[in-house]
């Protein structure tokens, strides 16, 4: 049957040495473990260095792209601002284009109707004036055959006098 140890184990951080070699030996290894250790503390802070270089190196990479991609951004919406500037002065220009072409148009089209109505003016006032010629005309030849007719009557009377006073005699 087993049984158990009636001695507790040793502690582990106590040291059962067999030889003095073997404590020589051990304390060399430990003082090798412990340079060892202090030689990988070295290039790993070297490398924590180099690690916080990179990453702000990297930092301030990404920062300048930031910055230049902001800048061409701000570029381009400047660039698009101007253009729409222009765009609008354009549009502007040709609108004010437009409407002298139509203020032209329109004082030439009420230049050729003043003209139009000049001119039927003129055609009325012709139409009157030969019609008043007409009128006159017609006028004048009534009055000349009233005059013709009041003549051959005073001529008729005047021969009727003459007969009346020839036979009188």
């Amino acid at each position: 049957a087993f049984s158990p140890p009636t001695r507790p184990p040793a502690p582990a951080t106590r040291l059962h040495v067999v030889s003095p070699d073997l404590a020589r030996g051990l304390a060399a290894g430990a003082a090798s473990m412990e340079a060892l250790a202090l030689t990988a503390a070295v290039p790993m802070a070297v490398n924590a260095a180099s690690e916080r270089s990179r990453r702000a190196a990297a930092r301030a990479k990404a920062e300048e792209e930031a910055r230049e991609a902001i800048a061409e951004r701000r570029r381009l919406v400047e660039e698009r601002a101007a253009q729409q500037e222009a765009d609008e002065k354009l549009k502007a220009e040709q609108k004010a284009q437009l409407a002298e072409r139509i203020a032209a148009a329109k004082a030439e089209e009420l230049r050729v109707q003043k003209n139009q109505e000049a001119v039927l003016k003129a055609e009325k006032e012709r139409e009157a004036a030969k019609k008043a010629e007409v009128r006159a005309a017609v006028a004048a030849r009534e009055a000349a055959a009233k005059e013709a007719a009041a003549k051959e009557v005073a001529a008729a009377k005047e021969a009727a006098a003459r007969r009346a006073a020839a036979e009188a005699r």
